[in-house]
Parts: C-alpha cells; structure tokens; sequence
C-alpha cells in the first residue's frame, strides 16, 4: 500500500479532533469508500505504558487514533511499524460519505464553542 495515497486521502481531516473512536470510525470508513482495506485494534504499544489507544493498520502502514479515553485527539501516522502488546480488533460500523460530513460539521461546530 502506498502510504502518499493514503496520507492524500485522508489529508482533509488531519486537523479535526474527534474523540479516539471517532478517529478510528472515520478513518475507517473514509479508506473503505476509497476502497482500501483496513483493520482497526485498541491496545498498548509494546514497550509503552499507560491507557490503551486506538490503531488503524493499513498493509504495513499504522495510524494512531488517540488514547481509548481521549475525546479530542488528533490521529497521527506512525513512522515504523507498531508492536501491540495486548492487541483486541475492533469492529466498527462504516459511516457513509453524509455521516462523515455530519461528524465533521459538529467537531466544527463545538470547536468553535471552547
């Protein structure tokens, strides 16, 4: 997988700061309609310590979606490989391109209300 292809992809929504599911569900589903294939995990880094996080693995590429009790983080993408010591896949529900749009729109909106 061409990792310049999904950095394009999801480059509209590097700035948004949803909560670390909401990360994981949009990334998720913005990489499903382009027809890319994801799995999705929570757990802790190996060799980290501390609350797990939410991780989103494409081939060899790995996303971090924030903490699992982070309400504003910002996914980032990892510069290696990523070794999950108590890994669990998550199964989440695809959001279609209106709900992605919705979640946009209120992350906007309650941003501009801090």
């Amino acid at each position: 997988m061409d990792i310049e292809l999904v950095k394009r992809t999801l480059a509209p929504y590097r700035e948004l700061r949803l909560s670390a599911l909401d990360n994981l569900r949009l990334i998720a589903s913005v990489l499903a309609l382009s027809d890319i294939r994801v799995e999705t995990f929570i757990g802790t880094a190996a060799g980290h310590n501390g609350r797990p996080r939410y991780w989103v693995k494409i081939a060899g590429i790995w996303i971090d979606c924030g903490r699992d009790n982070d309400y504003q983080a910002q996914f980032a993408f990892m510069p290696e490989a990523v070794s999950l010591a108590d890994a669990q896949s998550v199964g989440i529900a695809l959001l279609d391109d209106h709900r992605i749009a919705l979640m946009c729109m209120q992350s906007a909106h309650f941003d501009h209300c801090e």
